[in-house]
């Protein structure tokens, strides 16, 4: 398939997955070539290097395990009119292992850190020996650290690897249909905002930050939970409007 799109397509490439990305969104986001780092394994190959080079452009430090024996992961995304699909080789993204993130190289960038960020998937292969080393740092030193559920099958499926690392989360992010996959495992019920308070208020490593949950919902209202409390991003930006066009370049932040 990969072969067939790039020979008979233009093709763009984009340094994903969805970590990546979103790493590469914050380094935009704050204008800055030295502020963003990310680590995960890629193949010794040219989807690799061109990760690597997507990632230098856009001003994140790519520190990457490289396997030789595996291919880089890849990810062909078809689109047609409105309708889209993925059609993923996870490849050598599945291998990531502590053994790197343990090297010297990569606890310069964890130890310079003031957020780290996983994705849920990571859960399924470096999985717990990496995020609960990542998350007692993050307690022990005062950083935040943030888990991006992923996809309802990590909740389903992953429920023992999710429930050790959750401890150590300050942050939590996911989206509707993930909320009620877990909401469904953990016998929390439908209403997101019940699950989202439920989830805030599970027990936690540390005492420095209180658990922030954030569940979005597409065009509906975006949910928050911070220190037990239910908040909506729609009704948050109302209440502010007025504010916001005097002070356009002010960044909406919800309190």
């Amino acid at each position: 398939m990969y072969k067939e799109l790039e020979d008979n397509y233009k093709v763009d490439y984009i340094a994903g997955g969805a970590t990546q990305n979103s790493i590469r969104v914050a380094a935009w986001m704050m204008q800055s070539k030295t502020s963003c780092a990310y680590m995960g394994c890629v193949g010794d190959d040219e989807y690799g290097r061109t990760l690597k080079k997507c990632c230098d452009e856009g001003g994140v430090n790519a520190h990457y395990m490289v396997d030789k024996a595996t291919p880089t992961g890849t990810c062909a995304c078809l689109i047609k009119d409105s309708e889209r699909t993925l059609i993923t080789n996870l490849g050598a993204a599945n291998n990531y292992n502590k053994e790197h993130l343990e090297s010297e190289e990569s606890l310069k960038l964890v130890n310079a850190a003031k957020v780290i960020y996983s994705a849920g998937f990571f859960l399924t292969s470096g999985g717990p020996p990496c995020t609960t080393f990542l998350g007692q740092k993050c307690s022990d030193e005062g950083k935040l650290y943030c888990l991006n559920l992923s996809a309802p099958f990590i909740c389903q499926f992953f429920t023992a690897q999710l429930d050790e690392t959750m401890p150590f989360v300050d942050i939590v992010f996911a989206n509707e249909t993930e909320a009620a996959a877990l909401g469904e495992v953990k016998g929390w019920g439908t209403d997101v905002s019940e699950i989202a308070l439920k989830l805030a208020a599970q027990p936690k490593a540390s005492g420095t930050h209180a658990r922030m949950v954030v569940f979005t919902q597409g065009a509906s209202s975006t949910v928050v939970v911070l220190d037990g409390k239910v908040r909506s991003a729609r009704g948050a930006a109302r209440r502010r409007r007025g504010c916001a066009r005097s002070r356009a370049n002010e960044i909406l932040r919800l309190r």
